[in-house]
């Protein structure tokens, strides 16, 4: 009977336990939901974008790059296939980076290059936020300056590096600058790599190991690519409003896209996925869930673990050029006036990078006014939160403070203060 009665005693105790944690973990799917109710909606195809031709160029020791003066025909796509927007990319300038180039960067005052992501990459009518921080920088210092923008899309800060040691000898600057936001912080190193099919390029992979054959299940379609929607092609079938055999194609490519982090939004109904746990145990709830920014993390926890950064740094260093770090905070961090949201890895790994590099590190939201007005005015879209020109200006403006107002630019380079 004793032992029945301990028996009885642990069964109550875990079911107890049991109770207790599932109650917990619907109240806390309840709190997430109305806080994040965006996140658990199954995503719908409002449109779907096409390039006539690959965005990148495969690079073993870079992962990729831009091809210089490429222009590409951009089409869109409505989730009915009719083809609404037709477009020519002209971004790519003859240095194979984004942006225009302005000005003579050997007979400049102040040489800057900027080391970055898709922060720096992204461009609005041609221009990126390096673009107005030129502009802004040589308006307050009254000297010519030239800023250089290396950024990448999909680049993390191991990439942003090895970049960066190659390129230093080269150019010569005077001022260095790695451009980054949170995400970054544990983005592994990627290939881009333009496949070709029947001797066209037709799609382009991005996976996580320097090859040009990748491991489909562990890759995916970087963007849809279809040589056959050209610009006279897309303007007909705009003009046409109707289906046409090149759409269906294109449809049934999406459809058959390579994901490696697979296509999963948050599930309220879930029994597979503990919100709580995962809460818990990697500081993030929807840890393991893909969103617009997501990518197979880095497992280690500090910098000093990977040997090439390490390299990397050592070059960067010896070149003597003054460098420093600037974080985006972006939407979310700027309204929760929050600089870097970070789960533990996140935090060990921002906390390594400063600790090695020994660089200054500036940080956008000690730069600007608090609370920023209307701060939905720095994003491209609702739904995309990459800079807007108001943003890029923002970004710009908080750069400048710290540099001039703050005169870290004249601590660096004393020169440039005469």
């Amino acid at each position: 009977m004793k032992l029945v009665a301990i028996v009885a005693t642990l069964i109550m105790i875990v079911f107890s336990l049991t109770l207790g944690f599932v109650v917990s973990e619907v109240g806390y799917r309840y709190v997430l939901y109305t806080q994040n109710a965006d996140r658990f909606q199954k995503p719908v195809l409002e449109q779907l974008g096409v390039f006539d031709k690959s965005h990148w160029t495969y690079s073993e020791e870079f992962g990729y790059g831009y091809p210089p003066n490429r222009k590409i025909q951009f089409t869109g796509i409505s989730r009915d296939g009719v083809v609404t927007t037709c477009g020519v990319i002209d971004v790519i300038n003859e240095r194979g980076n984004i942006g225009p180039i302005e000005g003579n960067y050997d007979e400049a005052d102040l040489k800057v290059v900027v080391f970055g992501d898709s922060w720096a990459a992204f461009n609005i009518n041609g221009e990126t936020w390096p673009d107005h921080f030129q502009r802004e920088l040589e308006e307050r210092l009254g000297k010519s300056v030239h800023v250089v923008n290396f950024g990448r899309d999909g680049y993390g800060i191991l990439q942003m590096f090895d970049l960066a040691a190659s390129l230093i000898s080269e150019w010569k600057p005077d001022l260095i600058i790695f451009a980054f936001i949170t995400n970054d912080l544990r983005r592994l190193r990627t290939w881009r790599v333009p496949i070709l099919e029947n001797g066209k390029e037709e799609r382009v992979i991005t996976h996580f190991v320097p090859s040009k054959e990748p491991d489909y299940e562990k890759a995916y379609d970087t963007f849809l690519i279809d040589s056959e929607a050209t610009h006279d092609w897309c303007e007909a079938a705009k003009a046409r409003g109707t289906r046409d055999e090149v759409v269906d194609k294109i449809m049934a490519k999406y459809q058959r896209s390579a994901s490696a982090t697979g296509d999963r939004w948050a599930d309220i109904y879930t029994v597979t996925d503990s919100y709580l746990l995962n809460r818990l145990f990697y500081g993030a709830p929807f840890h393991g869930m893909k969103d617009r920014y997501d990518f197979p993390g880095m497992t280690i926890d500090t910098y000093a673990a990977d040997a090439r950064f390490l390299r990397a740094l050592e070059t960067v260093k010896a070149s003597g050029v003054p460098t420093f770090l600037f974080h985006h905070a972006f939407y979310p961090e700027v309204v929760a006036e929050e600089e870097f949201i970070v789960n533990y890895q996140e935090q060990s790994l921002l906390d390594s990078l400063v600790e090695l590099t020994g660089f200054p590190l500036v940080t956008t939201l000690e730069n600007v006014d608090l609370p920023v007005e209307e701060p939905e005015r720095m994003n491209a879209s609702p739904t995309n939160f990459h800079p807007s020109t108001w943003g890029m200006k923002f970004y710009s403006a908080a750069l400048t403070r710290a540099l001039v107002d703050k005169k870290l630019l004249f601590e660096l380079v004393p020169e440039i203060a005469e």
